[in-house]
């Protein structure tokens, strides 16, 4: 395992960010029945690994793919954390593994070593007309999970992900916010149609947000027989009704808006009262998928204000474009708002459909950012 400091970093970047009018957001909420589809006795923690390591699975082959990790405070009179994971499975009881719903497993704490993370519970979701066994076509695919603490001694989970409708070829229906109470059962659940997908949520903090929630994800937007995807930024009150939604753009010099693809993967409060996200833009997408993808980095308020935005990416080769893909991110020091570590892959495309080239590596990398958004560092690992 080695890494290498990658020094022809191109000048960041400002990109484009602008406000959606609500109107063209179609937002509906369903309503949910959440079941308990797997039982302390049932589902099997397996093996010990190493080091509190364990693996999880259905002795009655339920299928499913962990997609995030919450950490769950103790409860009243505990000591240890506790915590909670989404997936997606395919249920076989009632949808007979045609369709995809979320799945939330609560673990208990990673001690004592004999007993780490003990399974606790398990549940998934079904819309109420599907309890006579016939499934509504609609896929729910789990993005994110995040522990919510309500005051007054509440708690709960909220999960975002992406909404797709058809049993055999799926369609694009949009993304959705499901909250639950502590116990995973279903309090409130929207479907936003504007936006087809959402890859991360966090509860709103601070001095001037108003309770609620803010994610990110992708927006796709139609100009003329043409789509292309921008990065979505969603803030909602409480009770998912969506406050305001923005749109941000990769910016290259001579690129039309048509010709770029973005996306947020990541959002984290930041300092006190603002939220930070990472995700790429690409430009020049084309059917052999040759493309520059930058990172992209945007500061926001509750209220979809950008505060500080920027994409960063190495310049381009002799023979390949020199790819990069923020995923995940956080605080260089925790609650303080000033400064950003970023991971992600790095990888390179060749430059034209026509070109016969091998990329000489697909790796991962590490950024930091200071206050200011400037870069610190950045180092690839292969």
């Amino acid at each position: 395992f080695s890494y290498r400091f990658v020094s022809n970093w191109k000048t960041a970047t400002q990109f484009l960010s602008q406000m959606i009018n609500l109107r063209g957001l179609i937002v509906s909420g369903a309503s949910l029945l959440s079941l308990v589809v797997t039982a302390p006795t049932a589902f099997v923690s397996a093996q010990f690994v190493q080091d509190h390591q364990h693996t999880y699975f259905d002795p009655i082959e339920y299928h499913f793919s962990s997609q995030a990790l919450t950490v769950v405070p103790p409860p009243e009179g505990g000591e240890l954390n506790e915590y909670a994971f989404v997936a997606n499975m395919k249920p076989q009881d009632i949808l007979d593994r045609q369709f995809t719903r979320p799945l939330i497993v609560k673990l208990k704490p990673n001690m004592p070593a004999d007993k780490a993370f003990d399974f606790n519970w398990g549940k998934t979701y079904y819309f109420a007309d599907e309890m006579g066994g016939s499934a509504t076509q609609t896929h729910l695919y789990a993005r994110d999970i995040h522990h919510v603490d309500f005051g007054d001694g509440n708690a709960g989970y909220i999960i975002c992900g992406k909404v797709t409708n058809g049993k055999v070829l799926q369609t694009d229906a949009g993304s959705f916010l499901l909250l639950t109470d502590l116990d995973g059962n279903s309090l409130k659940f929207m479907v936003y149609s504007g936006i087809k997908e959402l890859n991360s949520v966090v509860p709103t903090k601070g001095n001037v947000n108003r309770p609620g929630f803010v994610a990110v994800g992708t927006h796709t937007k139609q100009q003329g027989k043409r789509e292309y995807d921008t990065a979505a930024y969603l803030s909602v009150n409480i009770d998912l009704s969506p406050r305001c939604l923005s749109v941000t753009a990769g910016k290259w010099p001579d690129t039309a808006h048509s010709r770029t693809s973005s996306t947020f993967k990541k959002i984290i409060q930041y300092g006190q009262d603002d939220f930070a996200m990472v995700g790429h833009s690409s430009k020049d997408l084309t059917r052999c998928n040759t493309k520059d993808t930058d990172i992209l980095v945007s500061i926001k308020d509750g209220s979809c204000d950008t505060i500080a935005g920027y994409h960063y990416g190495q310049g381009t080769s002799s023979d390949a474009y020199n790819e990069e893909f923020g995923m995940s991110l956080g605080e260089y020091k925790l609650g303080s708002g000033k400064g950003l570590v970023i991971t992600g892959r790095v990888k390179q495309t060749k430059l034209s459909c026509t070109d016969s080239f091998n990329p000489t590596y697909e790796d991962g990398f590490i950024m930091r950012l200071n206050n200011a958004l400037n870069l610190k560092y950045f180092q690839r690992f292969d």
